[in-house]
């Protein structure tokens, strides 16, 4: 009997270590590019959602801004009725001073707080002064007129006067 072996005899192959390193190396490679890559789209999802969330921050930024602007611009307005409301034209009643100054009198500086007029006036004479100080007490628009100090310079005396008025109406007392 003759045996016929049609199946090739198993030899042991022997696997060469540059195949054994290559293909560890490759697969090396394909496992760091698949981390890479799904780092990759992970850092992407996080980016967009920092987009999302910096364009919502932006637009409660500008909505908190236009409500701080339109508060603003109400307290504005507001305070503009109010002093379109309290104002008036003191020019009246700088024409009304300066008309009572004595002949040789001249106010030199002038300063209206609220309703007080603070000035300083030069005259030649202490008569001067104490007739100034009468004539503004007479005026019916001036509620109060105080003597704050004077001195002499000279010939010359200045005196600091302090005037308290009334606003009626549209400047009545005035015109």
């Amino acid at each position: 009997m003759i045996e016929i072996n049609l199946l090739q005899a198993y030899q042991k192959r022997r696997r060469s270590p540059l195949l054994v390193v290559t293909s560890c190396l490759v697969t090396f490679l394909l496992l760091i590019c698949a981390v890479l890559w799904w780092q990759t789209a992970t850092l992407e999802r996080e980016l967009e959602q920092l987009e999302t969330e910096r364009e919502q921050l932006n637009s409660e930024s500008e909505m908190k801004e236009n409500e701080e602007m339109k508060e603003e611009i109400s307290q504005l307005e507001q305070q503009i009725e109010q002093i379109e409301e309290t104002s008036y034209d003191v020019t009246p009643i700088v024409q009304i001073l300066v008309s009572l100054l004595p002949n040789e009198g001249e106010m030199t500086s002038f300063q209206l707080i609220s309703q007080t007029i603070e000035m300083n006036v030069d005259v030649n004479s202490l008569s001067s002064a104490a007739d100034y100080l009468r004539n503004v007490e007479e005026e019916e628009s001036f509620s109060d007129i105080r003597l704050l100090s004077i001195t002499q310079d000279g010939s010359i005396y200045h005196a600091v006067y302090q005037v308290d008025f009334q606003v009626r109406g549209n400047q009545d007392e005035t015109e």
